[in-house]
């Protein structure tokens, strides 16, 4: 495999240093590397309370705002979802684990469940995923662990003609989604946290029309309806996984649909629970 220098990689991936400060009080704006809705998370309100750690996979179109909608939707559900996101551009974990903001932030609040997702590249590749990935995932795993919240980690998607930067003789979307998924699942496995597979959810939703378009025009981050099955399959994972006290998160169909056709919409949320489902089930086979 050809990989490049990690000077260069740093370059080609475009890892932006923001230097906005972190806000203490009230909603952070869209602009900086922390936003969404801290005076909630803060308050004694019954909720659940996530933190997504990511870049802009995560930030693109509101996804984690798409999530609270969603689950606020669904019948059944007893308690909103309140969300706050990390998301600097071309961030990787290893980025976000130097960062103090992201320790104060994982520290001085009451999350239930905090959701990790790496730059789009590194989890495919071997050798990065093992010097960069697996250790950042391990102490940011133990963190959140130790601030007695649950490590999510957020699978993500191949680009639409695969990885040309680190395989110039070729690459395909399937090959890119296969890599990525063997790396997520090695981070859950060696962590013990469970893996969102919203990659897989796009792979599945592809298969059974391939007319969606969940890219947008750069053919790497998601368009409204891939941000909108990302949300969807995080907000299954999510409701399987958490149980707060005094708190439900329901996993039936929610009626938001982010503009979407509602027929449409109501088969992104099919997907993602099928997706989950089968997830669970090779999990399940490979103990």
């Amino acid at each position: 495999m050809r990989l490049l220098s990690a000077a260069l990689l740093a370059v080609a991936i475009g890892i932006v240093v923001y230097v906005a400060a972190f806000a203490h009080t009230g909603t952070a704006g869209p602009t900086g590397p922390v936003s969404g809705d801290l005076a909630g998370v803060r308050s004694a309100r019954p909720a659940v309370r996530v933190l997504c750690v990511g870049n802009s996979f995560t930030a693109a179109n509101d996804m984690t705002g798409m999530i609270t909608r969603l689950a606020a939707s669904a019948p059944g559900s007893r308690c909103p979802v309140l969300a706050v996101q990390y998301t600097p551009g071309g961030s990787t974990l290893a980025d976000a684990l130097k960062d103090p903001r992201v320790t104060q932030l994982i520290r001085s609040e009451r999350w239930d469940a905090v959701v990790l997702q790496d730059q789009s590249q590194l989890p495919s590749l071997p050798d990065w995923r093992a010097s960069e990935m697996l250790p950042s995932v391990g102490q940011l795993d133990a963190l959140i662990r130790a601030d007695g919240a649950l490590p999510m980690l957020f699978e993500t998607w191949g680009y639409r003609n695969g990885d040309s930067m680190n395989f110039p003789d070729g690459d395909t979307y399937a090959a890119m989604q296969h890599r990525l998924r063997d790396g997520y699942a090695i981070a859950g496995r060696v962590n013990h946290s469970p893996v969102a597979p919203v990659g897989d959810a796009w792979q599945l939703a592809l298969a059974h029309d391939r007319s969606l378009s969940p890219w947008s025009a750069d053919d790497k981050h998601p368009s409204t309806l891939g941000s909108y099955l990302a949300a969807a399959t995080l907000r299954q994972e999510l409701s399987r996984h958490l149980d707060p006290r005094d708190c439900h998160l329901s996993t039936r169909q929610s009626a938001f649909t982010a503009g979407l056709a509602s027929t449409q919409a109501d088969a992104l949320q099919r997907y993602a629970e099928s997706a989950i489902t089968h997830d669970a089930t090779l999990a399940g086979a490979s103990r």
